[in-house]
């Protein structure tokens, strides 16, 4: 019994250092093996009726080459409301979000002839949303949810590490005061 909750550690830690050293046997086929975004936007709830989708938003991104055309993505972001906004019952709220995602992206040159690397992700997440109630207590809650999205990379440099990316995304979320998200972003992107 002892023997195997050492090996589950084990294997989820090999498991996680053979998915960081994959890119590494595969860098002849992409341009770049990794690569840090860091994106503003704005965004909203499809489920509430007054803050629209003006709302600051913020992610970070993190994508890891693991075979031809196709990345592991990891996305750590979130919306905030203005104090007098409401997303349901919710005041205030702030929106938090950790996805990680399987990404395709294509590379060609001769698609949209070499001036955007368009790619589309989807991916598990968890969320959190933060307020206050109609009584002015704090409210937070967790859920698990999905994540589908679009993003394009246009250049900056002729070695094409430095990039302007573009993403919009739809979020699901299995809160009970509202599940549906959605965000636009623009940002800078670092490829190596």
């Amino acid at each position: 019994m002892r023997g195997q909750n050492v090996r589950r550690p084990i294997q989820i830690l090999l498991l996680t250092v053979g998915l960081l050293l994959a890119p590494t046997a595969v860098t002849l086929a992409q341009p770049y093996t990794y690569a840090l975004a860091g994106l503003v936007g704005v965004g909203g709830s499809f489920d509430e009726t007054d803050a629209g989708f003006g709302n600051p938003t913020w992610q970070l991104t993190f994508t890891s080459d693991i075979g031809e055309k196709t990345f592991f993505a990891a996305r750590v972001g979130g919306i905030h409301w203005g104090s007098d906004d409401h997303v349901a019952e919710v005041a205030g709220p702030s929106l938090y979000y950790v996805v990680v995602a399987g990404e395709y992206r294509e590379t060609r040159d001769s698609f949209s002839g070499g001036f955007v690397e368009p790619g589309v992700y989807l991916g598990l997440g968890f969320y959190s949303l933060d307020g206050t109630n109609i009584e002015g207590e704090s409210v937070s809650e967790s859920a698990p949810g999905l994540a589908v999205g679009l993003t394009g990379d246009v250049p900056l440099n002729s070695k094409r590490n430095f990039t302007l990316r573009l993403e919009i995304a739809g979020h699901y979320a299995a809160l009970e005061a509202a599940q549906l998200f959605g965000m636009v972003h623009l940002g800078l992107s670092y490829h190596f």
